[in-house]
C-alpha cells in the first residue's frame, strides 16, 4: 500500500526518505537512536496528525526547523501529505497525478483517506506495533469493544436474555440493550425502595407487637348494673332537655336582640344617582372649562401684542407724522394704526365673549361636581347599611325541644361515685375495642407491607441479574467471535468482567513476557486482526525484531515493514 515514506523535520529527521514494497516484506536497519521507531510516528501522523501515544506535540519537529512535513505514497498513485509549524497550523494535501487538493478540516481529510479512517483505532491498532497494550489496562473494555467490531456479529442482546433466564428472571428486549451505567441505575433505585420497604415492613412489625401488648396489659372494665346504667341514661337524658330547654329561651332572647338591630337599620337608603355617570359628567365638564381657559388666554395674549403696538403710536404726534423723518402726511401709519385698532377692537369683542362662556362652564363644572358628590355621598350611605346588614347575620333559629317543662325520672339521681364508675367502665371498653380495630387495621398494613418487600425484594434480584448478564454478556459472545482470529500463535484471549478481556502469553499475561516474546505474539495478534478486518493491503509494522533472537517470526503476509536494531553506520532500508 505505502510505497514510500518522506519525513522532513521530524524527530531525528531532518530529511529522509525509504522506498518501500507495497506488496512485500521491507526491513529497515540501523543502530540505536537513529530515528527507525520514529518512522512509525511520521506514518501516524501523516494520516491522522497525532502521535502514537495521543495529541502530537510540536517539541517532536526537528530542532532548526520551522516546520515537520511527512509524505505517504500509495501504490494507488496517492501522494498524502501532512505538515504542521511550531505555532500548530496544518496543511493537509492529497496529490493524484497533477492535481493536488487542499483540506482545511481534519474531517474533511478523513473522508477522503476514505476506509483508512472509518475505522481510525482499528487501523492504527493494526499498523502500530503494540498499539493494543494501552486498551488491555483496567477493565479492558475497550480492546474487548475494539475486537468485538472487528469479528462477526454476535448476538450480545441474545445472550444477556439467555443469562437472565439461566438465572431464573425474565427481561424486556429494551433492558436487553441498555448500557451497564443505565442497568446500575436503576438497580440503585430497586435497592433503595426494597430497602425502604423493608424498613416499613419493620416499623409495622414494630407497631403491631407494641399494640398487642398494650392490649393485654389493659385491665378488664368493671361490670356494672343494668339498673345503674338505666338510671344513668334516663338522668342524662332529662339533663338534656333542660339544656335544650334553656337553649331555646336563650334562642328567643337572641331572636329578640337581633330584631331590635334589624329595625334600627331601618330600610334600605334610596339609590341616588348614577356615581359613575355622574363623575364622567363632572370630568367632561372640567375638561370643556379648561379648554376654554386655554382659549382665553390665547385670546389675551393676542390682544396685548396688538395694545403693545397701538402703544408705540402714543409717543407720536399724529399717526400721519413719519417716526423717522417727522414730516407730516404718512398715509401707512394713518392706515397702519386703523387696522390695528380695529383688530384690537375684535380681540377684546372675542375676549369678553370668551370670558363670558367660560363663566357659564364654570358653573356647570360646579353644578357636575356638587351632583357627583352627591352620587357619591348616596352610594356610600347604601353601601354602609348593607355592611351593616351583612354583619347582623342571619335571624338565629331556635333549637328542636318540647315546649313543656321536662320532669324527672324515678329514682335518685347517680351520684358522681356511680357517675365515675360508669365514664371508666365505658372508657375502658372504648379502649379496648380502638385497640383491637387497630390491631386489625396494623395487620392488614403488615401483609400489604409484605407483599410489598416481596415484590421489591425480586425486582431488585431482577435487575441484581441483568447487570451480571449485561456484564458478562459482551465478553461471552466475544469468546465465541474470537474463534474467527484463527491461529494467534502463543497468544490466547481469556474473556470475562472484570477485565472484560485478558491477553496471555503462552498462558501467562502479557507483560510477565520478554520483550522478544512480546514482539513475536504482537505480530500474530495483529495479523489475525488485519485478516478478519479483510484489509491485507495494510502495512504491518514489526519494531525491535532483533529482541526475538532465535524464535521464529510469524509466518505474516505481506505487506510488512520490520525495524531492527544493528551496529551499521545510518539507516538501511532493503524491501523483497
Amino acid at each position: 500500500m505505502i510505497t514510500c515514506v518522506s519525513i522532513s523535520g521530524l524527530g531525528p529527521h531532518r530529511d529522509f526518505s525509504a522506498d518501500l514494497h507495497p506488496r512485500g516484506f521491507n526491513l529497515i536497519s540501523g543502530p540505536s537512536e537513529s530515528g527507525k521507531s520514529f518512522i512509525i510516528e511520521a506514518i501516524v501522523f501523516c494520516l491522522w496528525g497525532r502521535s502514537i501515544t495521543g495529541t502530537f506535540s510540536t517539541e517532536a519537529i526537528h530542532d532548526g526547523a520551522d516546520k515537520a512535513e511527512v509524505e505517504l505514497h500509495l501504490d494507488s498513485g496517492r501522494i498524502l501529505r501532512r505538515s504542521i509549524t511550531r505555532s500548530r497550523s496544518q496543511r493537509r494535501q492529497i496529490t493524484l497525478a497533477d492535481t493536488t487538493q487542499s483540506y482545511s478540516s481534519e474531517a474533511s481529510f478523513r473522508q477522503a483517506l476514505g476506509e483508512l479512517t472509518e475505522d481510525e483505532e482499528a487501523v492504527r491498532v493494526v499498523i502500530v506495533p503494540m498499539a493494543w497494550q494501552p486498551l488491555v489496562s483496567g477493565n479492558a473494555r475497550k480492546f474487548r469493544d475494539l475486537l468485538m467490531r472487528l469479528l462477526p456479529n454476535g448476538d450480545v442482546e441474545g445472550e444477556v436474555r439467555r443469562l437472565v433466564a439461566e438465572a431464573g428472571f425474565e427481561c424486556t428486549d429494551e433492558e436487553s440493550r441498555l448500557p451497564d451505567k443505565e442497568v446500575m441505575k436503576r438497580r440503585a433505585s430497586a435497592r433503595r425502595e426494597r430497602d425502604e420497604a423493608a424498613g416499613r415492613l419493620q416499623s409495622i412489625q414494630e407497631r403491631l407487637s407494641a399494640l398487642k401488648n398494650s392490649l393485654d396489659e389493659m385491665a378488664d372494665p368493671v361490670a356494672l348494673s343494668g339498673e345503674l346504667l338505666a338510671r344513668i341514661e334516663a338522668w342524662r337524658a332529662f339533663q338534656r332537655r333542660l339544656d335544650a330547654d334553656e337553649r331555646r329561651r336563650a334562642a328567643h332572647n337572641a331572636q329578640r336582640a337581633w330584631d331590635a338591630r334589624r329595625q334600627g337599620l331601618g330600610e334600605q337608603p334610596q339609590a341616588g344617582p348614577d356615581l359613575t355617570a355622574a363623575r364622567a359628567n363632572a370630568d367632561a365638564r372640567r375638561r370643556r372649562l379648561q379648554q376654554a381657559r386655554v382659549s382665553a388666554k390665547e385670546l389675551y395674549g393676542r390682544q396685548q401684542v396688538v395694545a403693545a403696538k397701538l402703544s408705540d403710536y402714543g409717543h407720536e404726534p399724529s399717526p400721519s407724522v413719519c417716526p423717522t423723518c417727522s414730516r407730516p402726511g404718512w398715509d401707512e401709519g394713518v392706515r397702519a394704526h386703523a387696522d390695528l385698532v380695529k383688530r384690537n377692537d375684535a380681540l377684546l369683542a372675542e375676549l369678553a365673549e370668551a370670558t363670558t362662556e367660560g363663566l357659564k362652564l364654570r358653573a356647570a363644572s360646579e353644578v357636575a361636581d356638587s351632583e357627583a358628590a352627591e352620587a357619591l355621598e348616596a352610594q356610600t350611605e347604601r353601601d354602609r347599611w348593607r355592611a351593616a346588614l351583612s354583619a347582623l347575620g342571619a335571624r338565629p333559629e331556635l333549637p328542636d325541644a318540647p315546649d313543656d317543662a321536662p320532669q324527672p325520672p324515678p329514682g335518685a339521681r347517680p351520684t358522681p361515685d356511680e357517675l365515675a364508675a360508669a365514664h371508666h367502665g365505658a372508657a375502658a371498653a372504648g379502649a379496648r375495642q380502638q385497640r383491637r380495630e387497630d390491631l386489625e387495621s396494623t395487620a392488614a398494613l403488615l401483609a400489604d407491607a409484605t407483599n410489598r418487600l416481596a415484590r421489591q425484594s425480586a425486582h431488585a434480584d431482577r435487575l441484581h441479574a441483568l447487570l451480571e448478564a449485561v456484564r458478562v454478556a459482551p465478553s461471552a459472545v466475544a469468546a465465541q467471535m474470537a474463534l474467527a482470529l484463527g491461529d494467534l500463535g502463543p497468544v490466547s484471549l481469556a474473556f470475562g468482567d472484570h477485565p472484560a478481556v485478558e491477553v496471555l502469553i503462552d498462558g501467562r499475561p502479557w507483560w510477565l513476557a520478554s520483550r522478544g516474546r512480546q514482539v513475536v505474539a504482537d505480530g500474530h495478534l495483529r495479523a489475525a486482526m488485519r485478516r478478519v478486518m479483510e484489509m491485507d493491503h495494510v502495512l504491518l509494522i514489526l519494531d525491535n525484531v532483533q529482541d526475538v533472537g532465535g524464535q521464529p517470526l510469524p509466518a505474516i503476509a505481506p505487506p510488512t515493514l520490520m525495524l531492527r536494531t544493528n551496529d551499521a553506520p545510518g539507516i538501511a532500508v532493503k524491501s523483497d
